[in-house]
């Protein structure tokens, strides 16, 4: 199930990197985009426990475990609960059907200028975070920046030692706002959670405060990260995709 969702995010990067010359790229972006969503019951349960386990960890001299021992507990049985059997086949079945569309799949445009477009809009994007700490626009913003971290990735040969620094930075970056969008999705869980109010609201403190401090840190890194604006960056890439293709 996690193998299928980052796969499907990998061929999202992919074809968004190529998306102005890809005439087919709206139908097999929904396609990749629907087979991650219908696998993604167990994995947000999986989040929810994880998440539990590492406050658990961080704030253990703070917390008395046998008062929030009933969450775990659900998560664990929720989990168990789940039945992927059926998904799962269906993603195999639609995986290989999109296998088989692929030696079909054609661009309008080659080499550089077949990926500029796509690299200016994703990389565009990554760079214009939110201006506060809305839930929701920081999640929008994580999804944005993993886009340009595969471009990235996809990319690497044009100057390994250049690209492997940027790369190995927004993998931090990814997961900061990725833990951030974890602490989201477990408090939303605590409204249903067997625990009583006093136990509820004193992690919704504790999440608060990692949240806040998440996302500045997240912030402070993105700051050094997307200083160039799209067409800096576009043209200093395609100076290192000459060389390289020169060489």
């Amino acid at each position: 199930m996690h193998d299928i969702r980052k796969r499907m995010k990998k061929l999202r990067g992919l074809i968004r990197l190529v998306r102005p010359v890809f005439p087919d790229y709206r139908m097999e972006n929904r396609v990749a985009r629907d087979t991650a969503r219908s696998v993604s019951g167990l994995r947000d349960l999986t989040v929810l426990a994880q998440t539990y386990d590492l406050l658990m960890e961080r704030h253990d001299q703070q917390l008395d475990r046998t008062a929030f021992a009933p969450l775990r507990r659900h998560y664990t049985v929720a989990k168990a609960d789940v039945d992927l059997t059926e998904p799962l086949a269906a993603a195999a079945e639609t995986l290989a059907r999109t296998r088989e569309r692929v030696p079909l799949w054609t661009l309008s445009d080659t080499g550089f200028d077949a990926i500029e477009g796509g690299l200016l809009k994703t990389y565009g994007r990554a760079r214009n975070g939110p201006e506060d700490d809305d839930d929701a626009a920081l999640h929008e913003w994580r999804k944005r920046v993993k886009y340009h971290l595969y471009h990235v990735r996809l990319l690497q040969e044009i100057w390994p030692e250049q690209m492997e620094v940027r790369r190995a930075a927004l993998d931090d970056l990814g997961d900061r706002l990725g833990h951030h969008q974890d602490l989201v999705v477990f408090a939303a869980s605590l409204d249903d959670s067997p625990l009583d109010e006093d136990a509820r609201r004193v992690l919704r403190g504790i999440v608060d405060r990692q949240k806040a401090a998440t996302a500045a840190e997240a912030r402070d890194l993105a700051a050094r990260l997307f200083v160039d604006k799209p067409k800096v960056l576009a043209g200093r890439w395609r100076a290192w995709w000459d060389r390289w293709r020169a060489d």
